[in-house]
């Protein structure tokens, strides 16, 4: 009986820290662990990085071939970013087309870069998913720990809003996080209340994708 009980509570222990489809951790767990980072880099004076990675297909994608295709990739692109961290870092599913990485011992920004690149360019390869091709690209919005944020809520909100300057820029490009000017702090504000009434399905950019002959 104790064994049905344990197996009901590691259950419901999964449930409430992972993403159902990714099997990655989810935002809850994400922000658990972030905080833990943030612990020990004020403990030991070192700095943590928080990428958010949005894909840039995923609307095009679930509107033209369903929502099961655009499912798949979404696991396929979980499993892709796996293989581009570190053994010491930390890949989360944050909702919808969003993932976040995060790095720790960070010495300085430029440890960053080859990482990001990394994840863009295996993310770039195309995927075959149920006789189609498709190809996509990321945006990544970087915030550093403790420079741009000494909180989970802070770097998280940080490191979305170089995602949007991100995304201006165009496909495939990232962005460090930087101090916006008053009407850029608004304009973000407001495309953070979109974000949260709007569905995870609703709130992804699109570029082209190759239907297989």
């Amino acid at each position: 009986m104790r064994i049905a009980v344990n197996g009901a509570d590691d259950l419901m222990m999964e449930q409430a820290n992972y993403d159902t489809l990714t099997r990655l951790p989810n935002r809850f767990l994400l922000q658990d662990r972030i905080a833990l980072f943030v612990g020990g880099g004020k403990h030991h004076k070192s700095r943590i990085a928080v990428l958010v990675i949005d894909l840039d297909c995923l609307k095009l994608v679930n509107d033209s071939l369903g929502y099961k295709v655009g499912d798949i990739l979404l696991q396929s692109v979980a499993r892709r970013l796996e293989g581009c961290v570190r053994a010491s870092d930390f890949l989360a599913r944050l909702g919808g087309d969003e993932f976040v990485i995060v790095l720790s011992d960070i010495e300085t920004p430029d440890e960053i870069i080859p990482i990001i690149e990394r994840c863009q360019e295996t993310l770039a390869d195309i995927f075959k998913i149920d006789h189609h091709v498709i190809a996509i690209t990321s945006s990544i919005g970087v915030s550093i720990f403790p420079t741009d944020g000494k909180d989970v809520n802070t770097l998280l909100k940080n490191a979305d809003a170089a995602l949007q300057t991100a995304k201006r820029k165009g496909p495939n490009c990232f962005s460090f996080y930087k101090p916006p000017s008053k009407a850029q702090a608004a304009a973000f504000e407001k495309i953070l209340k979109a974000k949260a009434l709007s569905s995870p399905r609703q709130s992804n950019n699109v570029i082209p994708l190759k239907p297989r002959r």
